[in-house]
Formats: C-alpha cells, structure tokens, sequence
C-alpha cells in the first residue's frame, strides 16, 4: 500500500509511460518531465518504473543518463504502433513482459487497455479530438464511442483543468467522483535566469528582430486560431509599423493556412515562424517579448500563459476553454473571433505599466511542478488504499 509506503513500510512500484518526455518538449512533454522530477523531490520512499519504447527516439541524456535513485528506466526499442498493438490486443502479455512487479500505472500518453491486477490512472488534458473532430488530420481522429470506453475503464483520471473535467463528464460520462483535477506547474525560475536574458539579444539577433515584438506560442494547427491573431496583429501594426510578431511552434494541422494569411495580409516582413524551440531558446523570447498573446479557441489548460506570466510579460488571452480558469485577472480577455477586440487588448498589454505583469508574477505562485506532484501521489495513494488486502 502506497500509504504504509509514506509511513515507511515497503516501497510501491509505480509504473508511469515517461515516452511522451522523450518527444519535443511541448506541453505534455513538459508534464510528464517534471512530473517525474517533481515525485522525485518528494522522496516519499516509492519506486517509479519508467516505461520507454521507441526506435528513434532515445532516453540518452539527463535526467535519464543518470536519473535518481527511485528512478528505473525500462527502455525497449519497439516501434510504438507495435507496442500499441501489444498493449491493447495481449494485455498480460504486455504486462508480463515488459511491466511486471508494478503495483500501478499512470498513462500520461496513449490510453491502453487496463491492465491485470493493478489499477491504474491515466492523465487526460484536452478533448479537443472529440470536441473538432474536423480540425483534427484523418490519421488522428479517434472513435468517440471507443474512447469513451476506455477512459470509463480507468480507475481514476486526471484532468488538467476543471474545463476538461467538464468535458470529460460530458462527452464521455465519466462519473465526477472518478475525476481529479490537478493543474500544471511552470519553472519560473527557467524564465527569469540573468543568463535568458543575456541570451535574448542573440536571439533576436538570430531571428531579425530588430525591435519590439509580441510573441505566441504553440503548434501551428487549426485550433490556435492565427488567422484571426494575424488581422488584428495588422491592425495594430498601422500605428506601430515598428513591431512584430513571432508564432513559435512546429508545423501541425493547418500550418499552410497560417502560411496563406501571412501572405495575404503581406504581412511577410513582419511574422516570424521559427518552428518548434527548445525550451532554453523559447525562454529567451519570453524574455525579450513587449506582450504575450494567445488566441487559442480550445485549450485544456493553456501552459504558454504560465510561462508568459514567469518571464514577466504583460498577456493577452482568448476568453474560451480553460484559458479564464488559468488566466484569473492575470491577463487581458478577448473574444477570439473579433479582430477587432484582440487588436484593442494587445494595445493595452503594450501599454502595460506593469499591472498586468505583476498579477502575472504573482499568480504563478499557485502553479508549481512540486505541487503538481504532490496532488498526483495523493491520487496514486488513493488507488492503492482502495485495493482489495491480498
């Protein structure tokens, strides 16, 4: 039992799917890193089995070169549609092989089918797929009735965001009882370092930018919304021929779209599209930012804002999905689909005499990867206290 753990009796084994920290380092990515790090700090005396597989991608280097102590990296070099196919076609199989002496599992990624004997938990943070369907590529769309199904088959999830626990309920009837809600964190002090700022000025200098900029982050796909951020980013221009705009994200569903606006707007000087970068880059345009602006219609938590109000930056969000829960009265609301009002609200965060920036620093205080975990061991050890005694 995970409670005679904390109380010092034998250590549980926690299994958790650690693959996603293995991807770029986008949000969920980010979860599942600190996540781990943040259970380690804890020292609740538990041991954690990280499952990894991939061809490609590897678990070479920190913190996976040399991990904590409770750490066990179990890495198999399996192509993941064949580790799916295991995992939801021969379940003890796949546990036998590859998860046995587990006492319970966390999917933060893929949700398989339950496993044998243990209970598990699985972290869900948007439902966009089911929400958008249409704005989701083929290859991705999932069956709602199947997804369903499997989320209802977990033992406990976690949802990012009282938003997404709405929607869980919702779309998927998941009991509320089952549902617990724990936030993301942001490491605030990665955004303030003296050493971000100092690497700002290359930065722009790498990027041509020459003077002020708003910045946005997040993949270029349907659902963030920019062609609506790029007019009334022309709007604002009018006045202020002098600033500019960097989109910073990978390429995802309704990149060309993006790419399309720019150039119908002629905005091609002036919108700077980087791609996806690592986060001791991003940091740095944080940094150098004059506002953030994040015109998302669908968000199940929204992390870039956090990271906007550690790095200090005035923000402008849309008003829709979990961005007010996570905003508070922290950051500027706009309606997503007028132009017009985003233009409006971008003015006043560059106008910002430092009232926006400093509710931004002080809500982060309640948004920690330490607090993140703690609320998720609680879930672990909620599972193991209702499990039957052997």
């Amino acid at each position: 039992m995970l409670l005679s753990s904390l109380k010092g009796g034998p250590p549980v084994n926690i299994g958790i799917d650690a693959r996603p920290a293995l991807q770029d380092r986008t949000g969920v990515g980010n979860y599942v890193l600190h996540l781990l790090l943040g259970l380690s700090r804890l020292k609740a005396g538990n041991r954690y089995h990280l499952f990894f597989n991939s061809c490609r991608r590897r678990a070479a280097a920190p913190p996976w070169t040399n991990p904590p102590p409770d750490w066990q990296i179990r890495d198999y070099r399996l192509p993941n549609r064949l580790m799916n196919f295991l995992w939801n076609r021969m379940g003890r199989l796949t546990f036998d092989l590859f998860l046995k002496g587990a006492d319970l599992f966390h999917f933060t990624g893929d949700i398989a089918r339950p496993l044998p004997d243990i209970p598990t938990v699985a972290t869900v943070y948007d439902l966009y797929h089911l929400r958008h369907p249409e704005c989701v590529a083929a290859q991705f769309r999932i069956d709602p009735a199947r997804f369903a199904e499997k989320i209802n088959r977990i033992d406990q999830v976690i949802a990012i965001s009282e938003f997404t626990k709405k929607d869980l309920m919702q779309l998927c009837g998941v009991p509320e009882e089952k549902i617990s809600v724990i936030p993301l964190g942001v490491d605030a002090a990665a955004f303030t370092s003296g050493d971000a700022r100092r690497r700002t000025a290359r930065l722009k200098s790498r990027f041509q930018l020459e003077g002020d900029f708003l910045l946005s982050v997040g993949t270029l796909e349907t659902r963030k919304n920019y062609p609506m951020l790029l007019e009334a980013f022309r709007q604002v221009q009018t006045a202020r021929p002098d600033l500019q705009l960097v989109l910073a994200g990978g390429a995802g569903w309704g990149a060309d779209q993006v790419r399309k606006t720019i150039h119908a707007l002629n905005l091609g000087s002036r919108v700077y599209l980087p791609g996806y970068l690592e986060p001791e880059d991003l940091a740095c345009l944080y940094a150098g930012a004059r506002a953030f602006v994040f015109a998302s219609r669908y968000e199940g938590f929204g992390l870039p804002l956090l990271e906007a109000f550690a790095a200090g930056v005035p923000a402008a969000v849309a008003d829709c999905a979990a961005l007010p829960e996570v905003a508070g009265d922290a950051a500027l609301l706009f309606d997503p689909d007028r132009p017009e009002d985003i233009a409006d609200k971008i003015r006043r965060a560059l106008e910002d005499g430092g009232t926006i920036k400093e509710k931004g620093l002080a809500r982060i205080r309640q948004y920690t990867w330490d607090n993140t975990a703690r609320q998720t061991l609680t879930v672990y050890q909620s599972l193991a206290d209702s499990r039957p005694p052997t």
